[in-house]
């Protein structure tokens, strides 16, 4: 058994043995193509792995490696998608085999942290822990969405990729700009979701003579239901004409109910029940769904030091000041705050304050999925009690969230 790099002439294969795992029923031969394409033109050779046994490749998958948001602080990651053992190989250990050593190539790579969305029961065994929900859905009742009024002068038309892509990267940024979780799209990035959803995708245009779209939503494939994967917009009234038109297409595919999916407390979210009533949807997978683990605890913590230092500032822990000394089963580091800054340095102040966690737990601090309130009390977790507030402060809990557009 060999654990390696994909070869060039081998991404076919690999496609076939993906969309064969995971496409739904009917969809194989036409997206295969694209699959292919993908692992060709999206994803280096070196971040596509197979394990090849007798001459035969028989598991494969993907590390994409984009770059999430915590809050103002970027990260890049080492995410994983599309692990597949052809099925006649199974129960054989090369899935085991291939997840270790990809997990040894990402730690070589530098990635601080790495993600999957995995089945059930399995990926705990690497390291990874759920760290937001599989599904964050607002669902609201079609006629209550079709009986909007649309504010006057605002339209929705159908996207227009270079007319409209730039004004969309602009206000998706700012629209996510601290939000824990989301992915931070480049041009290369918009290319690629648009040639899978362009034609799907709806954009609200602003008053005016220059109908610059404020907003957007990209609609998933199942025309059984009306379910927006993606979308973004600030000003009130773009949501309110983009929702209208979700709800009249609802009304024409007899479907009774309008999802979009949105983070549980933005404010779009908030306005959304409240002028239609509704639903917010959050589904979490026990030992599954969303999953993260720390690789490297310092490159970990020096990303994160604009984040740390912004929550500082705004926590009655401003003021704090010496050496926070992170202690995990995959590293430490030491935090150096003073004067509202963080640093990842040598302790420069006395002795620094040794708190000591699994990285299963830090991962879920910096996710915000868990209060360290509650992580007190978990095996292997050792706070000293003068500490625990100002954890606190760098770790508060929150709502992370990842569009179902960017999951891979």
């Amino acid at each position: 058994m060999i654990v390696r790099t994909a070869r060039a002439d081998e991404l076919d294969l690999v496609a076939d043995m993906q969309m064969g795992a995971f496409a739904p029923t009917g969809q194989v031969l036409a997206f295969r193509p694209r699959r292919a394409e993908w692992l060709r033109e999206h994803s280096a050779l070196h971040q596509v792995r197979v394990v090849e046994d007798d001459g035969r490749v028989v598991a494969a998958l993907n590390v994409v490696t984009p770059r999430m948001r915590v809050g103002v602080a970027t990260v890049p990651l080492g995410g994983l998608s599309g692990v597949v053992t052809v099925p006649d190989s199974r129960w054989r250990g090369y899935a085991r085999a291939l997840l270790e050593d990809t997990l040894a190539y990402m730690r070589e790579q530098a990635y601080p942290i790495s993600t999957l969305n995995g089945i059930p029961g399995f990926y705990h065994r690497f390291g990874y822990t759920p760290v937001m929900p599989e599904i964050a859905r607002v669902l609201v009742p079609a006629a209550h969405a079709a009986a909007l009024e649309p504010p006057a002068n605002w339209s929705v038309r159908p996207y227009v990729p270079e007319q409209d892509r730039r004004a969309l990267m602009v206000l998706t940024e700012a629209v996510y700009a601290t939000r824990t979780g989301s992915i931070l799209r480049d041009e290369a990035a918009w290319r690629w979701q648009d040639s899978l959803h362009g034609e799907r995708t709806w954009v609200a245009v602003h008053p005016g003579p220059t109908g610059v779209a404020r907003g957007y939503v990209r609609l998933g494939r199942d025309e059984s239901q009306v379910h927006a994967i993606d979308g973004a917009w600030q000003d009130p009234a773009a949501g309110t004409v983009l929702l209208r038109a979700l709800g009249d297409l609802a009304r024409d595919r007899f479907a009774g109910e309008v999802s979009l999916s949105l983070p549980p407390d933005a404010p779009q979210t908030r306005r959304i029940l409240r002028d239609c009533g509704g639903l917010m949807q959050l589904k979490f997978v026990r030992g599954g769904g969303w999953m993260a683990r720390v690789l490297d605890v310092p490159r970990l913590c020096a990303r994160l030091t604009p984040e740390l230092a912004r929550r500082l500032e705004s926590s009655p822990q401003r003021d704090w000041r010496g050496c926070l000394r992170l202690e995990t089963d995959e590293g430490a580091a030491t935090l150096f705050i003073v004067g509202g800054q963080v640093s990842v340095a040598a302790c420069a102040i006395g002795e620094p304050v040794v708190c000591r966690l699994p990285q299963t737990a830090l991962i879920r601090l910096v996710f915000g999925s868990v209060p360290v309130s509650e992580l007190l009390d978990e095996e292997n977790v050792a706070v000293p009690e003068a500490a625990t507030p100002l954890l606190a402060a760098l770790f508060p809990p929150g709502h992370a969230f990842i569009a179902e557009a960017d999951g891979f």
